[in-house]
């Protein structure tokens, strides 16, 4: 009787050792990508990964409805800004459940105040794209101009600012403010006016959702660009696309190295190590870098002939 008992306490240890995060996204892709890999490696642990594919029209009433069909969920994954909002609203009519955000934007502004959801930056450093843009394209970069919102992104821009400084860097700021409509398309188009009087090595536009908008980057970042004679370094691959003609050069986060800095946040949350307020917001560990060659050709731009670890976007 006593072989029994110790026998069904040490299969009922064994279940209770794997714990049950859901992975909760859209279907892009890049999406994809990351999961998959993330859910690869937690079949070396003892973390269950379940991944839940949402369509693009999906709601809130159907994110909630699915979190409460699992139950014994014990953190959260969410890809993307969508589902990292779907998460907060969880948690602000249910009892909380714990996440880790990534792939989504402003994490600062999206997880200020937040004590259940820590994340992992989907933009890379200032001082990752500057270093790395002077590497591999620009060796003699000193000046990088950013046109930005101060309401949204003010301290990135300090923080870029600095980081620029340590490395023998300067930030040439231009900054829209926080004007919406009408104001914005003005105020947008005197600083790209502004930018001929200005002395700058290289374009950073960040991303800003507002500040790319369909309309203003239709109807005024890609005329700037066709008469722009200094590469644009962005931090999303998507848009140096070769076919958009807008971006030189881009970093974004390694996907698969980001499933392992993710698979490693939830090992530490789940085994109590650390918590998710003392987490709060990670850089990306490794970045991928890409290049578009036919902007780079246009500009005129030679490359070292040694480069690694480099996507080349072609037509």
């Amino acid at each position: 009787m006593k072989l029994l008992f110790k026998l069904f306490f040490v299969i009922c240890i064994g279940f209770q050792a794997f714990s049950n995060v859901l992975v909760v996204s859209g279907e892009q892709r890049k999406f994809s990508l990351f999961t998959e890999k993330l859910i690869e490696f937690g079949k070396k642990s003892t973390v269950n990964y379940e991944k839940k594919s949402f369509s693009k029209d999906t709601g809130y009433k159907e994110f909630e409805s699915y979190v409460k069909s699992k139950p014994e969920t014990k953190l959260i994954i969410t890809v993307d800004n969508k589902y990292l909002s779907f998460l907060k609203k969880y948690n602000e009519k249910n009892k909380p459940v714990r996440g880790i955000s990534v792939l989504a934007l402003n994490l600062e502004e999206q997880l200020k105040d937040e004590t259940n959801i820590a994340g992992i930056r989907y933009e890379p450093s200032a001082f990752s794209l500057f270093s790395s843009l002077r590497y591999n394209v620009l060796p003699d970069a000193k000046k990088l101009l950013v046109i930005y919102r101060s309401s949204v992104l003010k301290k990135q821009i300090e923080k870029a600012s600095k980081e620029l400084k340590f490395v023998g860097g300067e930030l040439v700021k231009l900054d829209v403010m926080s004007f919406k409509g009408e104001e914005l398309k003005d105020k947008l188009k005197m600083a790209l006016k502004q930018t001929s009087a200005l002395e700058y090595d290289a374009i950073w536009v960040p991303l800003d959702s507002v500040l790319l908008s369909p309309e203003l980057f239709i109807n005024q970042w890609l005329p700037f660009t066709q008469n722009q004679e200094k590469p644009i370094v962005v931090q999303s691959e998507s848009l140096a696309d070769v076919k958009l003609n807008f971006a030189t050069y881009a970093v974004s986060p390694n996907l698969f190295d980001l499933a392992d800095q993710t698979k490693q946040l939830v090992e530490l949350v789940l085994s109590g190590k650390s918590d998710i307020k003392t987490i709060g917001i990670e850089e990306s560990i490794s970045i991928q870098k890409y290049i578009n060659t036919k902007m780079l050709n246009d500009l005129g731009i030679k490359l070292r002939n040694d480069l690694e670890d480099i996507v080349y976007l072609r037509k």
